[in-house]
């Protein structure tokens, strides 16, 4: 009696991932459909329980191991082709079976679920065939899965008396999943597997472990010549954050309004690398960008760089290398905060304030922040100093100058913004780079709960009791991601229809809506919403916070007004509530001349 071989494992593996591997959510609609499948074939129950256990038989090959839960149908190298394996079958099918508008349509309907259908109401008899509708399988990019593959995937627990024709192999597949053989082939591909399904070595757990194909041991990240171990930070490190920050206001005498600000500004520093701090004089946005710098990172590892008016080029602020002065480099004082920086321990992110950043237009002197923090995350920031070949000595100092100063890994930068009059709004172009925190005056009595802040220890003074919770703005979001879960996109997927009901076309791009799901992903975190259903509270407010940070900062006049026409204080939560009643009460103000747009109100 022989089990199938680990070629022939690895080889279904290989075909399968040429299924909807650019899609990890209409892989889903299989993997859902299988997982019903399972479970009312093996009697398991349409419960969380039964369709955990249904997951575990079909997909949890390495049980052992964290991530011992294959998707599929998913590209080799995606990040979420290894799953956990506690929970799973709740975390990914269960989800998209019951709670969103997308695959309860393989389900009969239930009045608990709004008329929609619902996992635990069992299959419609035609659910292969919704499946296949949804998988666009007449594409190249998404074919079915092979026949073979699946079938030794399914029956890879299988005893065999001997190697099995193309026909027993699929009729144990078949009866595994209490499949008819039209189901089966339905939603399968007539592809060969090219190998014999048995052989030596017999497939073992610990052996797809040491293959390439198994799940990844750990995740490193180059930096030169070095491979640095990214540090792992946890859900439950995220979620003592919270108490941990309002603890270290406390102890420097920082009052904040709420709680939820508290959250929204951890959310905005682990998600985003430059974090603009908009807001009057006398905001806190300093005294804040100084508390999260402090927070998270020690003296040695964050600066604070005063900006001025009439720069123009990156050399006006940093410094600029002189024929005439010996060959040497004039290095002004922002670039020797930041050579400080760089030259400490180089595990800790950098934070770096930049003080009323818009007094110069950004994208000119501070080029490299726009150039280099246009993508979701960046593990360093490169500032091109000079074109000579090496370094180059300081004007008066024996230290040297590199060509380029490379600050990691993932530093943040927080550019503080005084909105009046007399100061320009940012370029657009910096706005979609950065998460946009609107801070407010203080009332009186958090003003009054503050008074006795000289009397405290400086923030400047903070040890940054969290340099090691945060690294890779993306974290969360990959976690986010492990569950199959669509609650965050849902979200604002129902915003962005509010927005094109009035304004006539889709103006949440690409961008700003991978910002958003980030931001959310950590907000969720923070309060320890793991596995958030669509319509829960923080769902609610992580996405009218991120409208705020990464939507309405960039719309023109027009839409912006559209905007505000829609979204109404009363209607909408989280940071996002207060802020639209001043913003409502500037542009009902204002009688003459053209509506603003979000900068506009602000000033």
């Amino acid at each position: 009696m022989s089990r199938c071989s680990e070629e022939a494992l690895e080889e279904a593996l290989r075909q399968l991932s040429q299924h909807a591997a650019s899609n990890k959510y209409r892989a889903n609609w299989l993997s859902t459909y299988l997982a019903a499948k399972r479970a009312e074939a093996a009697g398991h129950g349409l419960t969380i329980a039964g369709v955990n256990k249904s997951v575990e038989d079909l997909f949890a090959l390495i049980p052992d191991h964290q991530k011992g839960r294959i998707n599929p149908f998913i590209d080799l190298s995606s990040k979420v082709r290894w799953l956990k394996v506690k929970d799973s079958g709740r975390s990914t099918v269960w989800n998209t079976g019951t709670r969103d508008q997308s695959q309860t349509a393989l389900f009969n309907p239930s009045a608990s679920n709004n008329g929609r259908g619902y996992f635990g109401e069992g299959l419609l008899p035609n659910a292969a065939d919704v499946a296949v509708q949804h998988l666009d399988q007449d594409t190249t990019e998404d074919p079915l899965p092979g026949r073979d593959a699946l079938a030794v995937l399914v029956t890879r627990h299988h005893d065999w008396d001997a190697e099995p024709s193309r026909d027993e192999l699929h009729a144990a597949a078949q009866d595994y999943l209490g499949m008819t053989r039209e189901e089966f082939n339905t939603i399968t591909a007539d592809v060969e597997l090219t190998v014999p399904v048995l052989g030596s070595p017999e497939w073992s757990p610990s052996l797809l472990l040491a293959s390439e194909l198994g799940p990844p041991e750990t995740t490193s990240t180059e930096r030169g010549s070095q491979v640095a171990q990214e540090p792992h930070i946890t859900v439950e490190d995220v979620e003592q954050l919270p108490e941990q920050f309002r603890s270290f206001l406390n102890h420097h005498g920082i009052a904040t309004e709420s709680d939820e600000e508290l959250v929204d500004l951890l959310a905005a520093t682990l998600s985003s690398q430059l974090v603009i701090m908009a807001g009057p004089s006398g905001s806190g946005k300093s005294l804040m960008a100084s508390a999260l710098a402090a927070f998270f990172a020690p003296q040695d590892r964050r600066a604070r760089l005063e900006s001025s008016r009439l720069l123009a080029k990156r050399e006006e602020f940093f410094g600029y290398f002189s024929h005439l002065a010996d060959k040497t480099f004039q290095v002004l004082e922002p670039l020797q905060l930041l050579l400080d920086v760089a030259a400490a321990d180089g595990t800790t992110p950098p934070m770096v304030a930049v003080e009323e950043a818009n007094l110069s237009p950004i994208e000119g002197y501070l080029s490299p922040l726009v150039h280099g923090f246009g993508g979701l995350e960046a593990e360093t920031l490169e500032i091109p100093l000079h074109n000579q070949v090496g370094s180059v000595r300081q004007h008066a100092s024996e230290l040297e100058v590199p060509r380029v100063l490379e600050l990691g890994p993932y530093p943040r930068f927080f550019a503080t913004i005084n909105v009046d009059a007399d100061s320009p709004a940012p370029a657009r172009k910096v706005v979609s780079r950065a998460c946009v925190i609107l801070m407010e005056a203080p009332s009186f009595d958090t003003a009054l709960a503050a008074a006795d802040t000289l009397v405290h220890p400086s923030v400047e003074e903070g040890t940054g009791p969290a340099a090691g919770l945060i690294g890779r703005p993306t974290l969360a979001f990959d976690r986010y991601s492990e569950t199959g879960s669509d609650v965050f996109q849902q979200a604002l997927k129902d915003r962005a229809e509010i927005l094109r009901s009035v304004l006539g076309s889709d103006v949440i791009a690409h961008r700003p809506l991978q910002r958003s799901l980030i931001y959310m992903a950590w907000y969720a975190e923070l309060l320890g919403a793991t596995e958030p259903e669509l319509g829960d509270p923080v769902v609610e407010a992580a996405a009218d916070n991120a409208l705020l940070h990464f939507v309405l900062p960039v719309l023109s006049a027009k839409e912006f007004e559209g905007a505000l026409s829609v979204f109404k204080s009363e209607l909408r939560s989280g940071v996002l509530a207060p802020r639209l009643a001043r913003l409502e009460q500037v542009t009902k103000a204002q009688q003459f001349g053209p509506p603003p747009d979000f900068w506009g109100a602000l000033t």
